[in-house]
């Protein structure tokens, strides 16, 4: 067996160059997914309240590695059957990219957020 100077990939510039490309091309964090991302906000919430969770969201999208493509605000509208005592409700869709990672972490960060009533979170590819 041949001995190198080297204690390990990280004294020896050109492997840990290829190990860190072959990392970042097939690691599971550097995979990013279209998703469309619905959320039900509650219907007496002033204005800046609701700007503000809508702002909320966004910034867990982009702090976690993603990208909002589109953002509709849906606005008020009435609800089909009551969720949380509640008749309506204020729509919002966001499309975004992310790591599929961020999937979990932005679902927990939307059920507990008490004015959000409902979201609904899918794959679009």
């Amino acid at each position: 067996m041949c001995r190198l100077p080297y204690k390990s990939v990280a004294d020896f510039p050109l492997l840990t160059f290829l190990w860190n490309d072959q990392r970042q091309s097939h690691g599971k964090e550097f995979i990013v997914r279209n998703y469309e991302l619905v959320f039900i906000v509650h219907p007496e919430l002033e204005e800046t309240a609701f700007q503000e969770i809508v702002q909320k969201v966004q910034s867990w999208i982009t702090d976690g590695g993603g990208e909002v493509t589109q953002l509709d605000i849906w606005g008020k509208q009435k609800l089909k059957y009551p969720i949380k005592r509640q008749q309506e409700g204020q729509y919002v869709l966001v499309k975004a990219q992310m790591p599929p990672a961020l999937c979990s972490d932005l679902e927990r960060n939307l059920r507990l957020t008490e004015q959000v009533l409902r979201f609904l979170l899918i794959v679009k590819d």
